[in-house]
């Protein structure tokens, strides 16, 4: 559970980012795909945390 607070620590507090540049400098939006997986993994681990302050 210790990993699974650590995750959304690190999603609200801006560590993990939803856009990145590709190699050739190129602008990659993820936050759509990144609020998928993280959806995923919190309704696999069953983790109660509110979807849209974690997005933010």
């Amino acid at each position: 559970m210790n990993s699974d607070n650590e995750l959304v620590k690190r999603i609200q507090n801006g560590t993990i980012r939803g856009i990145i540049f590709d190699f050739d400098g190129t602008l990659l939006d993820i936050r759509e795909s990144l609020r998928t997986s993280i959806e995923e993994v919190f309704n696999e681990k069953q983790i109660n945390y509110d979807i849209e302050t974690t997005c933010k």
